[in-house]
């Protein structure tokens, strides 16, 4: 219900279904989050994860901005959508 209140369609796929974007957006961002000093991601398929943080890049071309308790795999949305990674974490 948290993803759907999110983004609604795209943002429960995004949630859901991981898949493997094209280069390009998803590629930039990581240099992108290092150089605005908010740590280092690692990439898995659309998702680039520091620790209790997360990024998915959706099916739309959004990011979606996911938090989590340490030590647990339950993410749940923050903010809003965006174009921007940077804008995601922030909202």
């Amino acid at each position: 219900a948290a993803a759907w209140r999110q983004g609604g369609r795209a943002a429960l796929a995004a949630l859901e279904e991981p898949w493997d974007p094209p280069a390009g957006p998803f590629d930039r961002a990581r240099p992108a989050l290092i150089a605005a000093s908010q740590g280092t991601f690692r990439p898995e398929r659309n998702r680039l994860t520091a620790r209790t943080r997360q990024l998915r890049l959706g099916r739309d071309g959004l990011w979606y901005a996911y938090e989590s308790r340490p030590d647990t795999e339950d993410w749940w949305p923050t903010g809003t959508p965006a174009a921007d990674p940077l804008t995601a974490l922030r909202r």
